[in-house]
C-alpha cells in the first residue's frame, strides 16, 4: 500500500486505522450533534477547517502522539514556508482516508461518497455572461 506522509518538524506517516476512525467519529458526531455510534463516513461534511484535525487523527497511532494544537501550529508553519497548501493537505488526507478504508479515490473526479457526481442543490451562479440576461456557472 502507498505510504502517505506529511512533513511537520519531521516526516510523519499518516495511518487511518480504527483508532483514527474512533477519533473521526467522535469529532464529526460532536460537530453534527449525533452519537459516535451513528457516524456514517459517507455523510461526512468535511471543510478546510477540519484538515488539521484529520491530520492529527492520522497521526494518532504515533507514540508519543502530537497534540492537535502542535499539529496545527506546524501545519501553519509549513503553509507559510510554502511546503504545501491547504488544498495539498486536503487532497493528501482525503486520498489516505480512502486508501486505508479500502476505497478507490479518483482525484480527478473529486472527493466524497458521490465522487464524479455533481453535488445536489442549486448551482452557484455569477453575474455576467456572453449573452445578456443570462448567468454562467462557476
Amino acid at each position: 500500500m502507498k505510504e502517505y506522509t506529511v512533513e511537520l518538524e519531521r516526516r510523519h506517516v499518516l495511518a487511518y486505522d480504527f483508532g483514527a476512525w474512533d477519533l473521526i467519529a467522535e469529532h464529526f458526531a460532536k460537530k453534527s450533534g449525533t452519537k459516535p455510534e451513528d457516524f456514517d463516513p459517507l455523510k461526512l461534511n468535511i471543510t478546510t477547517l477540519d484538515v488539521p484535525f484529520l491530520v492529527f487523527a492520522g497521526l494518532s497511532w504515533e507514540d508519543p502522539q502530537p497534540a492537535i494544537e502542535e499539529v496545527k501550529r506546524q501545519l501553519n508553519a509549513g503553509i507559510r514556508e510554502g511546503k504545501y497548501s491547504i488544498m495539498d493537505l486536503s487532497l493528501l488526507v482525503t486520498e489516505a482516508i480512502f486508501a486505508h478504508a479500502g476505497m478507490k479515490y479518483d482525484a480527478a473526479a473529486g472527493a466524497g461518497a458521490g465522487a464524479g457526481k455533481k453535488a445536489p442543490g442549486p448551482r452557484r451562479m455569477v453575474p455576467g455572461s456572453k449573452r445578456p440576461g443570462k448567468q454562467q456557472p462557476i
